[in-house]
């Protein structure tokens, strides 16, 4: 036959269409005939004008095919021209073409493949079935066999409903290919959507591992994290995690957020959270200690190192203390925290001399340098240091009352240099003042020693008592009997003492010695006088009398007639505070209470009102039989003064250990009403509904859908709504929202 020039290039261009099917068969799967675009395709060729011409040159192929006697030929030319057809959109033509190379070629799988894609077109799916299974029976490789088993089970279980069928198909594929994952997962989806357990499944080949974690994740998801092991998987950890906090299992729950934790997504949220449910509880407070180390160089370094410290000292571990302190720097913990940490570890002194020196020099820290530093010195020890914080005065007293306590346990004491040399007295109106002071302490020391030049003249009552009998004189012995007498603290102390109150009359620490040495020597009249003493001072002289009478009777152990002292001192002052204290000591609780209810009638400020209620209503609650009466003054208080929160924590956690259902959703209606900021009452919010019983669920489900509202952007609030309401039609659409508005962690809660 002779070949046009227009011909020839159609020529050409099949002969290497003709040689690429070739090489698509001998290489089995790269020419896919699945993959077809369809009518894409005519559309294609019908916007560039060439439809037509795709329809000549198919049928010109197809009149150039070699003849019927050569059978494979023909059929490699016929394939072509069938998918020509069906690309120009011919579908009835490719489909006869296709037949007819199926025919000619019933052992080329390339043939059936090219015919079944054209029935997938027209929905013929019983024929697509036939074909898969005579492309199976012909595929010239184990892969070539699995896929098309495996397309053919797809199609007899989605078109035919033959579930059979679809069994005998895999079980094909499987025979082919047994360790390719396809099947597999057939088998293991097909389980899936029959029943709600994953069950254990057996994998084989190289993805094996892979799946079986796969599976562990869908039995947590499936299970909502009560099964299946802790595996990588965040969202398996989330679950678990969740699951163990309902069933308050904290080494569960503590457990799954630390492999949470190795998600760096996560880690942040994941360590503060293993923290705060680690906290409370005395055997994993090492856990939370732990869980802040590894958020202490976030965005809230400072915090977790503040808090990591605290952890550290409540579980007894000083050292980590002082070593997360000596390592955070001042821009996290500050020399007043650093002083308040080292006295709280009983830290060396040596190794906080730059704090204490820094501490001393400025005015707010000074007293805390001060303390730590005597807190973490041996005041026994005559080496000890005292640092120079406040006036001279104050340090004269303290001093003074140091070596009183020293010299009480011991009757020799060593001369401190602050006391035995101390500083020249500086201006015209304090000299004579700072001179008495350090000689009374320089008397305090030296009358305790044994110098031969201290004054050791044997103490005596003074000219204008009778003197006593040696039995009343002697001291008792024991440590509880040493004295300033039995110590040889005598006239020259005394002398001291009188000679400072010349120049202050109201001096605490001469006036102290001056009682003491009363106290020793029995003169009760001259206590009560010195006591008496401030009475112009305070402006009630009834209540100073009652006061000092009272005192005195408690001294010496006649109990109810101090009572009845302070009954006249309250009555001379009933706003007095410090009256009310002594009258509450020792005390019944209901007569502590009725003094505390007539105290707080008697005052005009709201804030002491309520907290003397308060504290009347807590004395009444240790009282069986009072429990009702202690929390209706609790109540009181709270209305008297709602903005302190005290009273209202009080009541609710009281009406909570008694099982007061209605009593703690009051108190937790008085939080929420005075609650200042929306997260306080949110959270308010949902521990009042937590606290319902089921019977109350529309109450419960009310107070969460406000919390909702006032936090449309909290995940878990939505969830505890959904769980209290049923509403879970538009989750959908709600996580969709918050996807488009970009919420954090949206997405992850979407999928």
């Amino acid at each position: 036959m002779e070949i046009e020039s227009g011909e020839a290039e159609i020529v050409a261009e099949t002969a290497g269409e003709v040689e690429l099917t070739t090489t698509a068969i001998e290489e089995d799967d790269v020419f896919d005939i699945d993959g077809r675009e369809g009518p894409e395709a005519v559309l294609t060729l019908m916007q560039q004008g060439e439809r037509d011409a795709w329809v000549d040159r198919a049928g010109w192929l197809q009149r150039e095919a070699p003849d019927r006697e050569q059978p494979a030929a023909r059929a490699s030319a016929l394939l072509v021209v069938s998918e020509l057809y069906a690309m120009a959109g011919e579908e009835e033509k490719a489909e006869t073409v296709a037949r007819e190379a199926v025919e000619l070629a019933p052992s080329s799988p390339l043939a059936y493949r090219q015919l079944r894609g054209i029935l997938m077109a027209k929905g013929s799916w019983t024929e697509v079935a036939d074909a898969l299974d005579a492309e199976a029976r012909v595929a010239p490789t184990a892969g070539a066999k699995l896929h098309a088993n495996c397309l053919g089970a797809e199609v007899a279980r989605l078109t035919h409903g033959d579930a059979d069928a679809a069994t005998r198909r895999l079980d094909q594929a499987e025979r082919a290919s047994a360790d390719d994952l396809r099947p597999q997962i057939a088998r293991l989806t097909q389980r899936l959507a029959s029943t709600d357990e994953v069950g254990e499944v057996a994998f084989r080949g190289d993805g094996a591992e892979a799946l079986a974690r796969a599976c562990e994740v869908l039995k947590s998801i499936r299970s909502d994290g009560t099964e299946g092991e802790l595996s990588d998987s965040p969202y398996a950890g989330l679950l678990s995690a969740r699951a163990a906090v309902r069933k308050r299992d904290l080494p569960k729950a503590v457990a799954a957020l630390t492999l949470l934790e190795q998600h760096d997504e996560f880690a942040p949220g994941a360590a503060w959270l293993t923290s705060a449910l680690a906290a409370p509880h005395s055997e994993l407070r090492d856990e939370s200690v732990k869980a802040l180390a590894r958020v202490s160089e976030g965005s809230h370094g400072a915090m977790a190192v503040r808090a990591q410290a605290l952890r550290a000292i409540e579980t007894g571990d000083t050292d980590i203390a002082v070593d997360v302190a000596n390592d955070a720097g001042e821009r996290v913990i500050s020399v007043a925290e650093r002083l308040a940490i080292a006295g709280l570890t009983g830290e060396r002194l040596n190794d906080l001399e730059e704090f204490l020196r820094r501490g001393v020099q400025v005015e707010a820290h000074a007293p805390l340098a001060a303390a730590t530093a005597a807190v973490l010195t041996d005041p026994k020890s005559s080496a000890r240091e005292v640092l120079d914080v406040g006036e001279l005065q104050s340090r004269a007293a303290a001093a003074l009352g140091r070596e009183l306590a020293a010299a009480a346990q011991h009757p020799v004491v060593s001369t401190p240099s602050a006391v035995s040399s101390p500083p020249e007295p500086s201006g015209a109106g304090g000299a004579s003042l700072d001179s008495a002071e350090m000689a009374l302490a320089g008397a305090v020391v030296s009358a305790g020693s044994d110098d031969d030049d201290a004054p050791t003249m044997p103490p005596g009552p003074p000219d204008d008592e009778p003197a006593r009998d040696s039995a009343a004189s002697s001291p008792p012995s024991g440590p509880e009997g040493r004295s300033l007498e039995h110590l040889g603290l005598g006239m020259a102390l005394r002398d001291r003492a009188t000679e400072l109150l010349e120049v202050d009359p109201v001096h605490g620490a001469a006036r102290a010695v001056l009682l003491e040495h009363c106290f020793e020597t029995k003169q009760v009249g001259r206590v009560a006088e010195a006591l008496l003493e401030s009475a112009e001072l305070s402006g009630s002289l009834d209540r100073e009398r009652a006061m000092a009478s009272a005192l005195l009777a408690e001294i010496a152990g006649n109990h109810d007639q101090m009572l009845i002292d302070v009954d006249r001192a309250l009555t001379a002052a009933p706003g007095d505070e410090a009256v009310l204290r002594m009258s509450t000591t020792g005390a019944e609780p209901e007569a502590a209470a009725s003094n505390l209810i007539h105290f707080a009638e008697s005052l005009e400020d709201p804030t002491r009102i309520a907290l003397a209620f308060t504290e009347a209503g807590l004395g009444l609650m240790e009282v069986e039989g009072e429990e009702a009466a202690g929390e209706a003054l609790l109540r009181q208080a709270a209305e008297v003064q709602p903005e302190i929160p005290v009273a209202g924590f009080i009541g609710k956690y009281v009406t909570q250990a008694m099982g007061d259902t209605e009593g703690e959703q009051y108190w937790l209606d008085q939080q929420r009403s005075v609650a200042t900021e929306p997260g306080d009452s949110v959270g308010i919010a949902v521990r009042q509904a937590l606290s319902l019983s089921d019977e109350e669920k529309d109450v419960r489900a009310g107070l969460l859908e406000e919390a909702h509202r006032a936090r449309p952007a909290d995940y878990c609030l939505r969830e505890l709504y959904e769980q209290a309401a049923g509403v879970t039609d538009d989750r959908a659409a709600w996580l969709s929202e918050r996807v488009a508005a970009g919420g954090a962690g949206a997405g992850v809660m979407a999928l």
